[in-house]
């Protein structure tokens, strides 16, 4: 491949979380070829999403965007040793989708074994679509999509993700401009549809809110659902030139209840932070919110627990003190071993885990970024067999927006790759397991899988 192709690189790095935030520890990368096109540009990946399937195995997706702005869904498969399998795109028309700024493909996995993987898409309507496939084979092909909205105009829907409950159903979630006006057209409202066939078909949408003004139009919604089928929806809907945080429950088939407010979760800001709330359901029913506000003038992320989804505890700054570094868009996650885990990334292109103790007595650790010229962003968190996965963009800055490489910022003159790693808890210690270097790649120069469309 030439200097400026892309590659799917899987990352494995040993950090520990039960001492203090330090340097980046040494890295291995492994180059599993995400396989664009001889002699293409520089293709930028965007926005990882995982998740993981009965048997604990994960399935990841992620944006392929571009120069000119078009984008491929990009799916693959990680098995128990941590191999990846081929990656395959998912939208049958080339170049089809969105990727980047929050509006990603999310993908789910039922109970039965079926993956979903949903997308913005622009076939019909380039303003839009939510559509969703399905895999019946391990992820080795895909349903034609399935259209999630139900209208036929040319209004957007956007900033999207989705729930597989324990039932076999499936809730989506997105922003909807349908019901703007001429002189509003980015007034958006948050909308969700249910499928109770595992996706092959969706009921009509429903209206969630009614926000006069409309919600934050960049703000991603968020959804988790707790083992027994509650699914709780996080959004950041907007009063006037406030913006606030606001949940709402939906039992195992039933609708989504009256919103409530997130205790501390206002923010007198007219603009659009492009940074949307997250939710968490633990195995207990409690839930944990987490959120970005820059009412201090700077970016600052906050977490709160509650037990039930009505009462909250006292909301707590998620971040420490990194520098001139402001944090923003998290990720959250539950684990059996880990407990709750939140990871984030930072204005000087760096990322950060931590689990998420009582007390938030523990220090942050850095994850990604922070070597010369790469910048690391756009975090994603799935619980797995046993251990927490994150996967996050690293990207030669300097090569991507100028064109100016340096061959030794990114192994094998990657310019744009999708970055994994594992954490695992060895006591009171999580670790992220390293593995050699050499032998890795050297396997895999051996034995790269090509992309299959």
């Amino acid at each position: 491949m030439s200097e400026t192709s892309t590659r799917l690189l899987l990352l494995s790095a040993v950090v520990a979380m039960a001492g203090c935030a330090g340097e980046p520890s040494p890295s291995t990368s492994r180059d599993l070829s995400a396989g664009v096109p001889s002699g293409a540009t520089a293709f930028r990946m965007a926005q990882p999403h995982a998740a993981a399937r009965a048997d604990g195995s994960v399935v990841v997706v992620w944006g392929r965007v571009s120069p000119d702005g078009t984008a491929d869904v990009v799916f693959a498969a990680l098995d128990g040793a941590g191999h990846l399998g081929t990656p395959r795109r998912v939208n049958p028309t080339a170049g089809s989708a969105v990727a980047g700024r929050q509006v990603g493909p999310r993908v789910r996995a039922l109970p039965s074994g079926r993956i979903l993987v949903s997308w913005i898409d622009r076939s019909r309507d380039a303003s839009g679509d939510v559509v969703l496939a399905y895999s019946d084979d391990d992820g080795k092909s895909f349903s034609s999509p399935t259209y999630v909205n139900d209208d036929r105009a040319s209004a957007g829907q956007e900033y999207h993700d989705v729930a597989a409950l324990p039932d076999g159903s499936v809730i989506v979630a997105w922003l909807d401009e349908r019901d703007a006006s001429s002189d509003d057209p980015n007034r958006k409202q948050v909308y969700t549809a249910r499928s109770r066939d595992g996706g092959l078909s969706f009921e009509r949408n429903r209206q969630v809110t009614e926000s006069p003004g409309g919600v934050c139009p960049c703000c991603r919604p968020s959804l988790s659902v707790h083992p027994d089928g509650t699914a709780h929806l996080v959004y950041r809907d907007r009063e006037r030139d406030e913006l606030v945080v606001r949940l709402r429950r939906a039992p195992l088939g039933g609708e989504f209840a009256t919103a409530v407010d997130v205790p501390g979760a206002r923010w007198r800001y007219s603009s659009c932070p492009v940074d949307g709330p997250t939710v968490v359901a633990t195995d207990s029913g409690a839930l944990l919110v987490a959120w970005m506000d820059g009412a201090m003038l700077s970016e600052r992320l906050w977490v709160v627990r509650s037990p039930d989804g009505r009462v909250f505890e006292r909301r707590r700054e998620l971040t420490v003190p990194t520098g001139e570094a402001s944090a923003r868009r998290a990720s959250l996650v539950f684990e059996e071993r880990l407990g709750a885990v939140a990871a984030w990334e930072d204005t000087q292109g760096r990322i950060w885990v931590r689990r998420l103790e009582a007390e938030l007595a523990d220090s942050p650790v850095l994850l990604g970024g922070g070597e010369g010229a790469l910048e690391a962003r756009s975090v994603a968190l799935v619980a797995g067999r046993a251990a927490v996965h994150a996967f996050w963009i690293e990207e030669d800055v300097a090569a991507v927006l100028y064109g100016e490489s340096d061959a030794s910022a990114l192994p094998n003159s990657a310019l744009s790759a999708v970055r994994h790693a594992r954490l695992v808890r060895n006591g009171d210690t999580v670790q992220v397991l390293k593995r050699d270097q050499a032998s890795l790649l050297a396997n895999q120069r051996r034995k790269a899988p090509r992309e299959v469309d």
